[in-house]
């Protein structure tokens, strides 16, 4: 069964969900107190394409087998959306967050393990070692992450045609 850990968040899970709220505060401050909403809306799309990015392309999905994790995540990310409204721009990170979890459902249906995602760059993907996992990432995982990383690229094409 797919399942959340219900454990504590460790200190890395803190730093990056801090760094997850500042660029939310620093979004919604210049959103309100900003006149130039060309500007305003560029922030935003910036933001909003980053950490949509980074959930789809990085081995930061582990951190989602933590069900406190993924529920923080997942408020911030709505809250994004939430008070800036006036466009479609802050839903991107939900968005990308969901793909992550649907890719994330498919893997343990198939093969009854956790997904192991890898890191996307220049160079290609790398197969790496998962300490929660306790297991090297394989060919499944590489390809589950091609279908992700394709996916997520995909909606952030559609998103940002869109949205013009």
């Amino acid at each position: 069964m797919l399942g959340f850990r219900f454990t504590r968040l460790n200190k890395r899970d803190y730093t990056i969900l801090i760094i997850l709220l500042g660029l939310v505060v620093f979004s919604d401050i210049y959103f309100f107190f900003s006149n130039d909403y060309s500007t305003s809306n560029g922030i935003q799309y910036t933001i909003s394409f980053g950490i949509s990015y980074l959930t789809f392309s990085s081995p930061i999905g582990l951190r989602f087998r933590n069900f406190y994790f993924s529920l923080i995540w997942m408020i911030l990310c709505l809250k994004i959306y939430i008070f800036n409204s006036d466009t479609w721009i802050p839903l991107l990170p939900f968005l990308s967050f969901m793909n992550y979890q649907i890719v994330r459902a498919i893997y343990w249906l198939n093969y009854g393990k956790e997904f192991i995602p890898l890191l996307v760059a220049r160079g290609g993907i790398d197969l790496r070692f998962s300490k929660l996992e306790n297991r090297k990432a394989n060919k499944s995982d590489k390809s589950y992450m091609i279908v992700l990383f394709i996916f997520g690229m995909v909606t952030l094409m559609i998103y940002a045609i869109g949205t013009n």
